[in-house]
């Protein structure tokens, strides 16, 4: 696993960095090793890469096919509508879609009809990302109570969202959706070898019960669901006086601040915030600037965030940055919700020390069981496919190569349907 990921690290010139400071940031284009460089940017708005003629990789196997434009410009949008509308308006050739309704709804146009404007949902055989799940902040004290993070998970409805949303994106029932990293069912021999040692330390459902979708999904809400988590919050301590939920001791009145990345997935979490209600819970959604939001998650400067994990096919150094003790305290790590759990910690180690693909899989299933049945996260998407929008200028290959952004690296400039683009569309305007 290791020479896997270290062969995934660009090749960095010695001579380059030797007077400078890798810890300082800087908008200086650093000397590279890869199929383009950097022309030219301005921050915030786009960066303008250039083809290196003479790139030492290009003729290896592994790159045939691949980086076939001279110039590729990447605009960036701090708005998920004025990004969707800016490639329908022929402002940028491509783009992968985000948000379920612009995709559902929004690329009914002439274009398409006339077919100048194709839209499809290209695969890829890459690990499902676990897409925007909500985390707690661990470093609260009511949060470390398993009662209440399990009776926030019961409030939310996955199976109503994904009916809603026209199955933009699936339901999530793993940190390693659709691989063979992914729990299932109850744990194998392979597993309890590992899990055994841990009985007291991990949920005894780890042992006894398959992890799965909350019950009673698919009306938004369910009266059962409310009252189950009515009971766990009461034995948490939390009681209702006055129509809100305080705790029975310090009288804290249970409010939760949400930090979405982008308006549209603050949007998608109405709903639940409209369940948290019935429950006494009031809640307040925040989708702040970009920068600021990175630097509110770092600092711990929320109750609920979100963050997507995109794993990997063997994912290791991630599942560390991501869930162990060690990153809690590393400001540059993933960590956000500062979780520190030992019985994790020592299920990481065994994903380390596997000697073969079962005792991997062993490893990887046991920590996943484990990560869900505490509730740490609250799963809601799955994205195992990239909804894709783009002119069509582009000469496609029918084989889907195993890469995620399948366009800038795949496709090749046609300049028939180019030229039919472009006369169509000056026609039109």
């Amino acid at each position: 696993v290791l020479p896997i990921r270290a062969g995934n690290f660009p090749i960095l010139p010695k001579h380059y960095w030797a007077d400078k400071d890798v810890f300082k940031t800087t908008v200086r284009p650093p000397l590279g090793s890869g199929p383009y460089r950097i022309a030219d940017f301005k921050v915030g708005r786009y960066v303008n890469y250039q083809r290196v003629d003479d790139y030492w990789g290009k003729d290896l196997p592994v790159n045939r096919g691949k980086y076939n434009f001279d110039t590729m410009r990447i605009e960036f949008f701090s708005d998920d509508r004025v990004q969707h509308e800016a490639v329908k308006g022929h402002l940028i050739d491509a783009h992968i879609e985000h948000v379920g309704l612009y995709w559902l709804t929004g690329y009914d146009f002439p274009a398409v009809k006339k077919g100048l404007f194709r839209t499809q949902r290209l695969q890829v055989s890459q690990p499902a990302s676990m897409w925007w799940p909500i985390m707690w902040n661990m470093e609260q004290k009511r949060f470390q109570d398993i009662r209440v993070r399990e009776a926030l998970w019961l409030m939310m409805d996955p199976t109503w969202r994904n009916q809603r949303g026209q199955q933009f994106y699936g339901i999530s029932t793993s940190f390693f959706q659709n691989t063979n990293m992914a729990s299932r069912g109850l744990p194998g021999d392979l597993e309890l070898a590992l899990l055994e040692p841990l009985r007291g330390q991990v949920p005894d459902r780890v042992f006894t019960d398959e992890w799965q979708v909350q019950p009673n999904g698919g009306g938004g809400w369910h009266r059962d669901n409310l009252m189950r988590a009515t009971e766990l919050l009461r034995e948490a301590g939390w009681i209702i006086k006055d129509n809100l939920l305080v705790h029975k001791d310090t009288g804290e009145h249970f409010h939760v601040r949400l930090l979405a990345v982008s308006p549209a997935l603050a949007q998608g979490w109405i709903s639940y915030s409209k369940n948290l209600k019935r429950l006494g819970i009031t809640t307040a959604i925040k989708s702040p600037e970009i920068s600021n939001w990175l630097h509110r998650n770092r600092v711990g400067d929320f109750d609920g965030s979100s963050l997507a994990f995109v794993p990997p096919t063997t994912p290791t150094m991630l599942i560390t940055n991501r869930f162990s003790s060690a990153s809690a305290d590393q400001s540059y790590s993933e960590n956000w919700i500062k979780l520190r759990d030992p019985a994790i910690d020592a299920l990481i180690e065994h994903v380390y020390k596997a000697k073969d693909i079962d005792t991997y899989y062993a490893a990887t299933r046991a920590l996943d069981r484990v990560l869900l049945w505490n509730f740490y996260y609250i799963p809601t998407g799955a994205k195992s496919d990239y909804p894709t929008a783009w002119w069509d200028k582009f000469g496609i290959p029918d084989h889907v190569p195993l890469q995620r952004e399948i366009h800038y690296d795949h496709w090749w400039w046609d300049e028939v349907k180019a030229k039919r683009v472009l006369s169509a569309f000056n026609n039109e305007g």
